[in-house]
């Protein structure tokens, strides 16, 4: 299959360009069980569980089921002309609704077709299991102020967080009231001072309202969604003084596309657009697009693949990763790590045929991965968990060098905070320290969520951010109910 890149200048018309991935929001696909305070007692991740198997023609993988968990219990459906809207928590007030879109004036794409390779021309990742470091062989070091609480904030109860630098989180924060049903935030990242920037969605007289939102230190992408005419619009604009300023409509689309996943990188978005498996575009490519917050003039296409790229936009301060499948003759993922200020690829590695990534990411070390599926070829990269290198292998091979593998099933992106790999576990957030061998993890506090901490943190950080929704029930018989979040920071930042 062909992946096509921002490296020649052949022309796409935007009628034609496909839509994105689904959001990933909420609070966590969970996992159940209770916390954890040592490795020893982590779930083995060759175990394997009830659920959907897939077949390759070089092995099976085996995914966990989809059972109904507690995010999951509330749920109502809206009727609308693109079918049921199953409504739950998990999905945000509104969810992860598939309903997409592409419909936006025509705009030059820059890319390149070459034949498809065959699978034994492609340099595929290639890890032996002798060279992984099993996250159960690890020593508990216990927490000793190695990332010290440096703020920590009460936000309404449901509240979403997102951080991809040290400077501001994003807040998608729930109301109390049927119209609007969110707001954007802002949590400062120095103080947990947060506060409101956007009251409602531009678009709120129209049916719309804010799905998801990402910011930098310079500007703000953010979606808006009218679920029930199965509408997408994404807007951009910089922030002076934490303040939105001259938003702009970047890029607007139907039921024919899911609705994007997003990133920024100081004032340059980007979302991932992707065909609806049941619209009429389901056989279309699908597209990386960007856009300078200040600059509608500045959209373009930068990467484009024939067939689904699989995981949402993974944020750095000055690059993102997507996975594009490769151009082989068969299913590959390619880890493809995007310089945002070129547009150009500067890394990328291709997974073997077949395997399917939940979330890629990068961080000191090079890429990194998570599977929710086991598989039985591979050799060291085969199971349920997270991996990431234990050396550091960025721009170069990351075939036959030691790897790491937190042997957990994935429920959010992974990210650095000095010198440690930070992961999301069952019910805690654990910090990795990969040359020591050794990890701490973050207590958990009273009356929260059953999915514990979640981590909202991605790329290279100073400070980290974890949260959960509290459910306090005092002896007294009072109740409160609010979202708490942790500011996490390295010692001397």
């Amino acid at each position: 299959m062909t992946t096509k890149r921002n490296i020649s200048s052949s022309h796409r018309s935007l009628g034609e360009t496909p839509s994105s991935r689904r959001s990933r929001q909420a609070a966590a696909r969970h996992a159940s069980g209770r916390q954890l305070n040592d490795f020893s007692r982590l779930d083995r991740g060759g175990r394997r569980s009830s659920g959907r198997h897939s077949q390759s023609n070089r092995g099976r993988s085996y995914s966990r089921g989809y059972n109904q968990r507690p995010l999951d219990k509330e749920a109502f459906s809206v009727k609308t002309g693109n079918g049921d809207i199953v409504l739950t928590r998990r999905n945000l007030l509104f969810g992860a609704l598939g309903v997409g879109v592409l419909a936006a004036a025509g705009v030059g794409a820059k890319t390149i077709t070459n034949n498809a390779k065959a699978q034994d021309e492609v340099a595929v990742l290639k890890v032996n299991k002798a060279d992984v470091t099993e996250s159960t062989s690890m020593t508990d070091m216990g927490y000793q102020n190695q990332l010290y609480l440096s703020g920590s904030a009460k936000l309404p109860y449901g509240t979403l967080i997102w951080a991809s630098n040290d400077d501001y989180a994003a807040l998608l924060i729930p109301t109390q009231q049927g119209q609007p049903l969110t707001q954007i935030g802002l949590l400062r990242l120095s103080s947990g001072y947060w506060f409101t920037i956007l009251e409602q969605a531009l678009g709120l007289e129209q049916g719309f309202e804010v799905y998801d939102v990402r910011v930098s230190d310079q500007g703000i992408v953010w979606t808006e969604v009218d679920i029930l005419q199965g509408v997408w619009r994404i807007y951009g604009a910089p922030l002076v003084d934490a303040v939105i300023s001259n938003p702009l409509l970047l890029e607007e689309g139907d039921a024919d596309w899911e609705t994007p996943s997003i990133a920024i990188c100081g004032l340059r978005a980007f979302w991932q657009v992707l065909p609806n498996l049941k619209g009429s575009k389901s056989r279309e490519a699908s597209t990386l697009r960007t856009c300078l917050v200040n600059s509608q003039s500045s959209l373009e296409t930068v990467l484009e693949s024939n067939g689904r790229m699989r995981t949402p936009i993974y944020a750095l301060d000055d690059s993102i990763v997507v996975t594009p499948r490769a151009n082989t003759e068969g299913v590959n993922y390619e880890l493809t790590l995007v310089d945002a200020e070129t547009l150009m690829v500067s890394d990328s590695v291709v997974l073997p045929q077949s395997m399917k990534p939940l979330e890629a990411g990068y961080g000191k070390n090079g890429f990194t991965f998570s599977f929710e599926g086991i598989y039985n070829y591979g050799d060291g990269i085969s199971n349920l968990g997270t991996y990431t290198p234990k050396v550091d292998v960025r721009f170069a091979n990351h075939s036959n060098v030691p790897w790491f593998h937190f042997n957990r099933t994935p429920s959010a992106p992974p990210c650095w905070c000095g010198d440690y790999f930070v992961v999301k576990s069952s019910k805690s957030v654990v910090c990795c320290n990969l040359e020591q061998n050794s990890y701490f993890i973050f207590d958990v506090e009273s009356g929260c969520a059953d999915y514990g901490d979640y981590l909202a943190s991605t790329g290279v950080r100073q400070r980290i951010v974890t949260y959960t929704n509290i459910n306090d029930n005092a002896i007294n018989g009072s109740s409160e109910t609010y979202c708490s979040a942790r500011i996490w920071t390295v010692p001397g930042a």
